[in-house]
């Protein structure tokens, strides 16, 4: 319509309100001008709008202004109900979550059953990916029976979703802890937060060892799996850094994947076989006297929810309240960290008896990946100093533990 103004080609406009052509000021004052410009004026065919006249703009300005400022409460309201309804555990949604009835919060126990197989599963070092396969040829129907089944994304936000521990979000925060029946307990649920971000990411399952693990050297991008075609038409894997439009990469660093793959094994199988790693690695006797990390998420957020409910009865003042929520937000974070420790030194856990190499060589990839990303905090590969060798001196291992 506004093209068809600065062309010449219409004449008028003519709307049924002034709501359905503009609805904030800051959208009427350049329409009004655009039509001054061109001469073309605007008009509601109750007649309350006429833009041709000094009167009929001002009535515009005021009734916008107007219509604005019912649109801002109206908004204010809604997000005033909907906060309530979070803090007093209201369910919302129209659609059914995973796991629970139509009514979002009764436990749907097959359902529940997979999603505890799917933690458990992620835990021991399982992808995102691995599973949505997996469910798709189990024939495991989503809730609004998608056409394609799961992808890793879905399976991801299943298990990313805190109301799978009984816990109630607004805005992304968790704003009551025990708001319906959970499916998994949360100290488990944290745990599988931090695996999730340590190893299980949304997309396809890597095709190599390192893909995305190795980044370039020249730029710090992740390097991904592609393949060069020799002379004879082989083709060869290797890792590339890739330069395309909105992601990082600067193209310029590739290196061969096979040998690069065996270097990086033969480098973990060593490290966990060192007398220091071992000695990580063995069961630790109990020590009563070291101060003991209170674990119980859920429990300390309903203490949270608690002061802030004095605080907004009167009965502590502003001061007692932010002491006391800087006192609880830090054992929150001393639970998430130890939660977060634990979950890693889990993934090392099958290396404590045994061969490491055996052990090793019976791990699936995505349970190689995870072991990787416990103990290396990133490969750097640098450029190649002379075109077509493997250099080992381009390496650079950076050791988590």
């Amino acid at each position: 319509m506004l093209a068809d103004i600065e062309a010449g080609a219409r004449d008028a406009v003519i709307a049924v309100d002034q709501d359905r052509i503009v609805r904030r000021m800051r959208e009427l004052v350049p329409l009004v001008e655009l039509l001054e410009q061109f001469g073309v004026p605007i008009v509601t065919t109750d007649g309350e709008l006429d833009s041709s006249t000094a009167d009929g703009i001002m009535r515009a300005q005021i009734l916008g202004s107007a219509a604005e400022n019912e649109s801002r409460k109206k908004a204010e309201r809604v997000s005033r109900e909907a906060e309530q309804a979070a803090r007093k555990g209201i369910a919302r949604g129209s659609r059914r979550p995973f796991g629970y009835q139509k009514d979002k919060v009764t436990i749907r126990e097959r359902e529940a059953k997979l999603i505890r197989e799917a933690a458990q599963r992620v835990l021991d070092g399982a992808s995102a990916a691995s599973i949505a396969r997996d469910w798709n040829k189990r024939k495991i129907v989503t809730p609004q029976a998608a056409a394609y089944g799961w992808s890793a994304s879905t399976i991801a936000g299943v298990l990313r979703n805190p109301r799978i521990a009984g816990a109630r979000t607004y805005k992304g925060e968790i704003i009551k802890a025990d708001a319906w029946p959970a499916i998994i307990d949360r100290g488990t649920f944290e745990r599988l937060q931090g695996q999730i971000r340590r190893g299980t990411r949304p997309g396809r399952a890597p095709k190599r060892l390192l893909t995305s693990i190795a980044r370039c050297g020249r730029c710090g991008a992740p390097m991904w799996t592609s393949k060069r075609t020799d002379s004879d038409g082989t083709k060869v894997p290797r890792y590339a850094c890739i330069k395309r439009p909105g992601a990082p990469g600067c193209g310029a660093t590739t290196i061969v994947a096979e040998p690069l793959d065996q270097l990086i094994t033969d480098a973990v199988i060593h490290r966990l076989s060192t007398p220091a790693m071992t000695k990580a690695l063995a069961p630790k006797p109990k020590k009563p006297k070291t101060p003991k990390v209170d674990l119980d998420l859920a429990r300390i957020e309903r203490d949270l929810e608690a002061i802030a409910a004095d605080y907004g009865d009167g009965r502590i003042t502003r001061r007692e309240w932010l002491t006391a929520r800087k006192r609880f937000e830090d054992r929150l974070g001393r639970a998430r960290q130890a939660l977060d420790t634990a979950t890693a030194t889990t993934a090392l856990t099958p290396f404590r008896t045994g061969d490491i190499q055996v052990t090793w060589d019976k791990l699936d990839p995505d349970r190689k990946r995870v072991v990787l990303d416990t103990l290396i905090d990133r490969i750097i590969i640098r450029p190649a100093t002379q075109p077509g060798r493997f250099e080992t001196e381009r390496i650079d291992v950076i050791w988590r533990a």
